[in-house]
């Protein structure tokens, strides 16, 4: 009977190593109980008590799979469209996408701007304008908190 439970012993650590290595390896529970042929919801609760339990080799499996996480989303970045789009248009224009929305929308809502500045009340100035022309400002970062950004200031005082 004492070999019984050790063999028992011996095969519930084999499984939480393959579970861990599986963590380790970013493998999703569905994936490793496929790997184990076992069901996902064992894998999970396998997973929940060595949680409870703190246990230190699931904290430093689920380490490697963040570092695994934020390489591969670095990866990501760099070959995503939005970016190959992004250097294209630097190169073509000697400047990024985002600064060119910037002038663009300075120069469109320029005569909207020059009132703002002018005005006693910058933040009423701003409020006094459409909700939809705030929210264009502020996502091109001509506005922050209902003020004109220095950057904003700058161009607009640069233009005239």
């Amino acid at each position: 009977m004492g070999t019984q439970i050790s063999e028992d012993d011996r095969i519930a650590e084999e499984r939480r190593n393959a579970i861990l290595e599986g963590v380790g390896d970013d493998l999703s529970d569905s994936e490793i109980a496929a790997r184990l042929g076992m069901k996902r919801w064992e894998i999970r609760r396998e997973v929940r008590l060595m949680r409870e339990n703190m246990d230190k080799r699931l904290l430093e499996a689920e380490r490697r799979r963040k570092e695994i996480r934020s390489g591969n989303e670095k990866r990501r970045e760099e070959g995503a469209a939005h970016s190959v789009l992004d250097a294209r248009f630097q190169r073509m224009g000697g400047m990024d996408l985002q600064r060119r929305s910037f002038l663009n929308m300075i120069g469109f809502y320029e005569a909207d701007l020059r009132r703002v500045l002018a005005a006693r009340d910058e933040k009423i100035a701003v409020m006094a304008l459409p909700r939809s022309v705030r929210r264009v400002l502020t996502n091109n970062a001509i506005l922050d908190h209902g003020r004109v950004t220095t950057a904003a200031r700058e161009a607009i005082l640069r233009g005239s």
